[in-house]
């Protein structure tokens, strides 16, 4: 299954490279990188999306919801499907079409 996006490659490297600025002034800030994961698996650079989605929950982002959400889509394209990021995602109330979500995970 291939990622689409509808910005181009540039924006997206660009964005990054704002997104790395900011969180060099504020490593601390969760939601920085839930927003650079997000990039990454845009570009499809799915080891880097993985680690800074990961960083983003260990330090509890004002999102959370999405970040397990994105976990969870993360892990579908690598082939490595863990539903349980998924069922925490409904369960912090993500909204979405989980109707496509339920056919890899039918615990949903």
């Amino acid at each position: 299954m291939k990622i689409q996006t509808p910005v181009s490659k540039e924006f997206l490297i660009k964005s990054i490279e704002d997104t790395s600025t900011k969180i060099n002034a504020a490593p601390d800030n969760g939601e920085l990188y839930r927003t650079r994961g997000m990039l990454y698996l845009a570009l499809e650079d799915l080891p880097k999306a993985l680690s800074d989605i990961n960083t983003a929950i260990v330090l509890k982002c004002p999102d959370l919801a999405a970040a397990y959400f994105y976990r969870g889509v993360i892990h579908l394209h690598m082939k490595q499907l863990d539903c349980e990021d998924f069922v925490k995602a409904k369960m912090l109330g993500y909204k979405t079409d989980w109707q496509g979500v339920k056919n890899f995970c039918t615990e949903l």
